[in-house]
Formats: C-alpha cells, structure tokens, sequence
C-alpha cells in the first residue's frame, strides 16, 4: 500500500494506492468505520479490484494495472437530502469532461444515471453511495470504474464497451493522470453544487445526455416502446415522451435496447 500526499491542479489531496482490493468503495467504507478521521477528497486506487459493483448490482471486472479503479471521499454541508441526485450529476459531468480531454474529436455523452459512453459504447460506469444524517447529505464515496488501457473485453462485452486507448487517446495514459484530472473536475462542479448554481449543474448534466431528443427504443415497465429522452429533474427521474406523453420512470422501469 502507497500512502501518498498528492498536489493536484486545486490543492493537495490524499491518496491512498493499494495493489490488489475487492471494492475500492468498501475499502472506504472500512476506513470510515474504524472512525479514523479522513480528510474530504481522500481517495483510493487500486491496481486490481475483484468485486467491483455498478448499477442494479452488477458486476465489473478489470485488467489489472490497465483501468482506472477508485474511490473519492467527499465531506458535504448543508446539502439537503432531496438534491443528492446531483451528486450523481456532479460526479458523472466530472468523469464525462475527463474522457473529452483525452478524445476531444469523439462523441462522449452520460447515459443515464452515470454510466459514460463514447459513441454508443460503455467507458466507465460508476457508484455513488452517501451518508445521511436526519435530512442532510454528510459526506459521499463515489467510486469510479474507467477504461483507459484495456484493448480486449470478453465476448460478450467487445462490441459494448471501449477504452480510452481504444477510442484514440493519444496523451499520457497513467493512471494517476487521469484520477488527477477527475478530482479536478469533480473541484469545479463542487462549487455549482454549493454555490447555490445547482440549476446550471442539471443543465449541464443534461445538455451531455446519451439519446436525449432522438428517436429510439426501449423496454419501459415490461413493454417496447418507441419515444425520446427529455431530460432529467432534480429527483433523479428520466423524463421521457411517448406516445404523446410525458413518463416519468427510476431506473428499475426502463432499459435502453442498444
């Protein structure tokens, strides 16, 4: 384990590099329960992680040394409980910006919730788990699951996912690098997010929606519709039209048919 003070493009940060974990997020999580202090943008990276979780619990497996796995803890004040959706927004507009600055000429869009695309393959997915106490956001780990070297998937996932590499990146691709540019990024959208700019931070989010306003198909509560992405409100729904109506779904009633 590499215990390290690094000076990012803000300030210094923590950062915590561990060879081989299960879940960088659970590693965290561990770290906090041991109540030893942490100080906010504390984040750990590990060279291979065997148990990485996504959306609707799935799974995510790396190549060791060649993807970007890690988890950012941050402390929040006075962010109130109903507007933790835009952490997610936060966090996937930070890892959206991040793969534009290494493929700037390529179509990089956020398929909702946060799951980052170029063109219409996966590139990074992540997880964002939050503390509350009573009706208030206390702090999040935000855990972060990137291709960047990685060339071949299995089988079933080669014409679904991409890299960093894959997609035409031509800059420095070392690992620190690109984390370094995420905490950068993740700096920034912290201030809409506190700054009372938490307007502009939807609006951004949804200005780099995968699909929004086209046409395509989708299984919406058990059935395949046709109709196009609206956008998303500040609960976290996707709006959606069809059929000449406005549905509002979570994400366990609806599926895109790529």
């Amino acid at each position: 384990m590499q215990n390290n003070t690094i000076f990012g493009y803000y300030q210094p940060y923590h950062l915590i590099v561990l060879n081989k974990v299960a879940s960088t997020n659970d590693y965290l999580k561990q770290l906090l329960s041991n109540f030893k202090p942490l100080p906010s943008w504390t984040a750990i990276m590990a060279k291979m992680q065997t148990e990485g979780r996504g959306q609707r619990g799935t799974s995510w497996v790396t190549k060791p040394g060649q993807n970007l796995t890690a988890s950012i803890y941050v402390k929040l004040e006075n962010i109130d409980v109903s507007r933790q959706f835009l952490l997610t927004a936060m966090a996937s507009l930070a890892v959206c910006d991040t793969v534009r600055s290494y493929i700037p000429d390529k179509k990089v869009c956020i398929k909702w919730p946060n799951d980052i695309y170029i063109d219409s393959q996966k590139v990074c997915g992540i997880l964002i788990e939050n503390k509350i106490s009573g009706n208030k956001l206390i702090a999040s780990i935000m855990g972060i699951g990137l291709n960047v070297a990685q060339t071949d998937f299995h089988e079933e996932l080669c014409q679904k996912a991409t890299s960093l590499k894959l997609a035409g990146a031509t800059d420095d691709l070392s690992l620190v690098e690109v984390l370094h540019r995420i905490r950068a990024r993740l700096k920034m959208y912290e201030w809409f997010l506190v700054g009372e700019q938490q307007e502009e931070l939807l609006r951004e989010y949804n200005d780099r929606l995968f699909q929004r306003d086209e046409i395509c198909t989708y299984q919406l509560k058990g059935d395949i519709v046709q109709g196009w992405i609206r956008g998303v409100e500040e609960d976290g729904l996707l709006q959606i039209f069809v059929d000449g109506e406005m549905i509002k779904c979570d994400l366990k009633e609806i599926a895109y048919r790529l």
